[in-house]
C-alpha cells in the first residue's frame, strides 16, 4: 500500500467514514522470531514516517535480526551515550535540521497546491 494511500484511510477514519474490509489487506502470519527475555518487555507506539520504517526495517533485514531489536539497540547507544554526557555529532544534528526543513517544504508546497 503506497503512503498516500494510506494516508487517504487515515483522513477517512478521522472523518468517521466507514472503512471497507480490506482496506489493510489480509491478515499475515510472521516468521520473526520471538525474543525470550528476563526482562519485562513493554509495547509502546511510535510514530514514523514512512521512509524512516522503511530505512529501519531494510537494517533490519540487512542485519539478519528484529525491527524491534534493531530499534532498542539504537535507543540503548543513545541513552548510553546521553547518560555519560556524550556531545551529539554536529553534522548528523545538522542534517536532521536539514530534513526537518524539507519536510515543512513539502508539507507547506502540498498545502499550497
Amino acid at each position: 500500500m503506497k503512503a498516500s494511500e494510506i494516508r487517504d484511510l487515515a483522513d477517512r477514519a478521522r472523518r468517521g467514514e466507514q472503512l471497507p474490509d480490506d482496506a489493510f489487506g489480509p491478515a499475515r502470519l510472521t516468521d520473526e522470531p520471538i525474543e525470550v527475555s528476563d526482562e519485562v518487555m513493554i509495547g509502546k507506539s511510535v510514530r514514523l514516517p514512512m521512509a524512516v520504517l522503511e530505512r529501519i526495517l531494510a537494517v533490519a533485514q540487512a542485519q539478519g535480526t528484529t525491527f524491534s531489536r534493531v530499534v532498542r539497540d539504537w535507543i540503548d547507544e543513545g541513552l548510553e551515550r546521553a547518560e555519560n554526557g556524550a556531545s551529539l555529532d554536529p553534522v548528523v544534528e545538522l542534517d536532521r535540521a536539514a530534513a526537518a526543513i524539507e519536510h515543512a517544504r513539502k508539507a507547506l508546497r502540498s498545502r499550497a497546491a
